[in-house]
């Protein structure tokens, strides 16, 4: 049994109609609703989800019994009709703006208990708004005015709005065994009014870093750290599950993340969407998700994963269905969000709008203090701390960053990106350019001035045009200046000409300054007054510049720490540095493809493979989810070799090349004469040898398929060996299932690879060796599952759930957890013969030599 209680208040809806006229229409008219809220929305959804299994605790339950209230209880909201998200056709109720509550009135609690309700359910959800529950005992539930939670008594759930973490309600659950079993739900936006710095709208794994910290320092609200979970929502967009044991164990952090998305990005792209009730929608997901698990177990081992996912869901289900179709007699949407609530839930947590994501919170690889990312610590199927896998970058340079399903990726017009760091700083950027551009009437004076750093060739303007466009149109002018080649200040003059001419013509422009720091750092003294005052001295006359955005590009400095701090402090002083530094108003370092260069206490960059993954697809042509035509070994030189000498430049020159000369599939025959290759990388050397890397074990391949398919065959249970269309012998399969065996023997040595081991001619398989393969069974198995996955979608295969060969559809195109134990059995199986196969080509699997130095 679920109960429910806490604060209540009358919502007064106001539905603006279109009846403006006695003589107009019927069908549109404006309408006046009261509905009760507060607690009542989490109840409503709960009933809607099982409705035998929730009471309420309060006897107020309908509009009638709290019209009486004072008007503290009350809120006022006005609503409009606006278009539903497509494919729903017509339009729907959408919440204009919330009116806000009523005058403060009486301070004493006015609910009362409700009679008949169980004392002691196995679930409380208490919805504490700061109403005067909190403060009330006489209004809670019998069992909570027990020293001792009751063993029945499962979990509470408290929703607790600001201020946090205190009141006599809080003090109840902290003590004794009442915190060990209790969930405390909160909004990052209720975290920000109690002083917590969270970021929103950067990089996921910064709100992540940024809500650990601030909770650990700040003391007031250091009682959040010892309920036993803790869930902060980031509006409907991702929620971090704190699962806290206390005592020595250290907490473990999980998040359920919009992967395309930032937070508020979701409610920016649909801002005609709006309704309220967002974190009572998620409080019954986990509460529902919670009785389901208690049914099933009493123990304090709860998965909430799946319930957070569906409850961001439903908020924005919530968003877009509003109040209900236009036409129709407006309602809170409590069975329709609850229907979506448990098909979401049905899922399993596997739609397509929210990945997940862990990381231990107080020992190694703390978030807080370490510059952690998603890509690199939870990536699919690979988990190697201390060596770079490039198993990622090759799914990714294959099927598109849409295939990396538990990892950010962020758009920006035709840049895409996964590199926490690049994310970051970019969102920074789009911030600080929506809030410049203002409300499009805002009269600027100085010009919004950013810089951007990095390698030559690294694309440094690309990004910042890509988001200029997204934020002042695509027809907002761009200009570019190349300081290196102006020889005098009157140049420069005549730059700002231009400039001023385009910011009169209308939409604001964007100047890009190439090689800004050319010359000794020469211009920074020029650019001084127009970035302060907007305005620049031509003899003695004084033009105003007006609205623009400046964009410095450095050409000496590949970082902005580099250009901030060089060797010679003093004469970038005396050369107006610090001036010019403290007229920006933020900057960008551009990584590419190149490692990034490691500095005091920070981690070596093992994520560069999947940023050259990301320009290879685009300089071979290839977008979306367009699998790329390639052969293996070119591909891990591609993504392997030490360095590119002009970084993406050089890289996109090499893959257009080979694209140029030979077409699709990209090929070794295609490489340029290794004098135009040396251009490109430092050591050509290396990236011949990485080509050929393993060359002698996949001259063997074709034999290996042969073994691999006679050891599934046999395998095969005797239903499938009369249902499967490929239990029949080798001569007999369709080419297209030969090239999936020999595809699977082809990625052998990079799933040995991803544990540390490697194949070597002539040698034997150790005990030692096997240990290693048993240990790791499972992520191999899956790594096999992925790689089959990749070259059946590579092939042209879709999911479906009915497979259908002729239509190259196949069922278990889906994510390794989602098969079954016999599925995953041939996985399992094919890693264990590892050592057969590798026998059968006169190899043997050893450990892989140690690097000498790591990059």
């Amino acid at each position: 049994m679920i109960l429910v209680t806490g604060d209540l208040v009358l919502d007064h809806n106001i539905y603006e109609g279109g009846r403006l006229t006695p003589d107009a229409p019927p069908g549109n008219g404006s309408r006046y609703l009261r509905m009760p809220g507060g607690a009542l929305l989490t109840h409503g959804l709960l009933h809607g989800l099982d409705s035998a299994g929730v009471q309420f605790g309060l006897e107020q339950t309908t509009a009638a019994k709290l019209q009486s209230w004072p008007e503290q209880f009350h809120t006022r909201s006005l609503w409009r009709t606006v278009d539903n998200i497509k494919p729903e056709p017509g339009r729907h109720w959408a919440m204009e703006r919330h009116l806000g509550y009523g005058e403060p009135g009486a301070k004493a609690y006015p609910g009362k208990s409700a009679a008949g309700v169980v004392e002691t359910p196995e679930i409380l959800v208490v919805d504490d708004g700061n109403l005067g529950f909190r403060e009330s005992p006489a209004c809670w539930p019998v069992c909570l005015a027990k020293e001792q939670r009751p063993p029945e008594l499962q979990w509470v759930i408290l929703k607790m709005s600001h201020p946090l973490a205190c009141g006599s309600l809080w003090t109840s659950l902290m003590r004794g065994s009442w915190r060990e079993r209790l969930i405390v739900v909160v909004s990052a936006d209720q975290l920000r009014r109690e002083g917590l710095r969270v970021a929103g709208g950067l990089s996921w794994e910064t709100s992540v870093d940024d809500i650990v910290e601030e909770l650990a320092s700040n003391r007031a609200l250091r009682g959040l750290r010892q309920c036993r979970h803790l869930i902060v929502v980031m509006r409907s967009d991702a929620a971090l599950w704190l699962d806290q044991p206390g005592g020595d164990s250290p907490a473990h952090c999980q998040l359920v993340f919009d992967r395309k998305l930032c937070e508020g990005e979701w409610e920016e792209k649909n801002k005609d969407c709006n309704a309220y009730g967002f974190l009572s929608t998620v409080t019954a997901s986990v509460a529902w998700s919670l009785a389901q698990q208690v049914r099933e177990s009493a123990s304090d081992r709860i998965d909430l994963t799946v319930a957070l996912a569906a409850g961001l869901s439903g908020t924005r289900f919530l968003r877009k269905h509003g109040h209900g179709p236009a036409r129709g007699v407006p309602a809170f949407p409590f069975g329709e969000t609850a229907q979506h609530l448990k098909t979401e839930a049905a899922k399993h947590g596997k739609g397509p709008e929210f990945a997940y994501a862990g990381a231990e919170v107080g020992g190694e690889g703390e978030p807080a203090s370490s510059p952690w990312t998603i890509l690199s610590h939870v990536s699919p199927w690979h988990a190697a701390k201390n060596k770079i896998s490039y198993e990622p970058a090759r799914r990714v340079a294959l099927l598109g960053p849409d295939h990396l399903p538990g990892v950010p990726c962020a758009t920006f017009g035709l840049l895409q990106t996964l590199d926490r760091h690049e994310i970051d700083s970019l969102r920074t950027i789009r911030q600080l350019m929506l809030m410049y551009r203002g409300d499009g009437n805002t009269p600027r004076k100085q010009p919004l001035c950013l810089g951007v750093f990095g390698a030559p060739g690294s694309g440094k303007s690309f990004g910042l045009k890509q988001i200029a466009a997204g934020v002042f149109g695509d027809k907002a002018p761009v200009l570019e200046f190349n300081l290196s080649q102006f020889s005098d200040p009157a140049d420069l003059i005549g730059a700002f000409h231009q400039v001023r001419d385009k910011v009169l013509s209308g939409p604001t422009p964007v100047v890009f300054w190439d090689e800004f720091d050319s010359e000794e750092l020469k211009w920074l003294q020029y650019f001084l007054a127009p970035m302060q005052d907007g305005a620049f001295q031509e003899g003695q006359i004084t033009h105003f510049l007006g609205k623009s955005v400046f964009v410095f590009a450095g050409a000496t400095s590949y970082t902005f720490a580099q250009f901030v701090k060089p060797l010679d402090i003093t004469d970038f002083r005396f050369r107006k540095g610090p001036d010019f530094v403290s007229r920006l108003a933020g900057y960008l370092d551009i990584a590419g493809p190149n490692p990034r260069e490691a500095t005091a206490g920070s981690l070596p960059d093992r994520e560069f493979p999947v940023r050259r993954a990301m320009v290879i697809r685009t300089a071979a042509g290839v977008f979306g989810d367009k699998p790329l035509q390639i052969e293996r070994g070119l591909l891990t030189a591609l993504l392997g070799v030490d360095r590119y000498c002009n970084g993406a430049r050089s890289l996109d020159r090499l893959v257009s090349y080979i694209r140029d000369r030979g077409g699709m599939p990209l090929r070794r025959a295609y490489l340029p004469p290794d004098e135009i290759l040396a251009l490109c990388v430092e050591d050509v050397a290396q990236f011949h040898r990485i080509t050929r890397t393993y060359s002698e074990f996949y001259s063997e391949a074709d034999l290996l398929a042969r073994v691999i398919h006679q050891d599934w065959l046999k395998r095969l249970s005797p239903e499938h060996r009369l249902t499967n269309p490929n239990a029949k012998p080798w001569d007999d399969l369709t080419p297209d299932v030969k090239d999936s065996n020999l595809a699977a023997a082809l990625r052998i040595p990079a799933i040995l690879e991803l544990v540390g081991l490697t194949l070597e001619e002539g040698a034997g398989t150790s005990p030692a060796v096997s240990k290693i393969l048993h240990d790791n069974l499972e992520l191999m198995a899956e790594a096999e599952h992925g790689g089959w996955e990749e070259q059946k979608r590579i092939d042209g295969w879709t999911y479906a759930a009915n497979r259908v060969d002729a239509a190259f559809r196949h069922n278990l195109l889906v994510p390794y957890d989602r098969l079954t134990e016999e599925i995953k059995g041939y996985d399992r199986n094919t890693i264990g013969n590892y050592p057969k196969y590798a026998a059968a080509a006169g190899f043997g699997i050893v450990p892989a030599p140690q690097p000498k130095t790591e990059r």
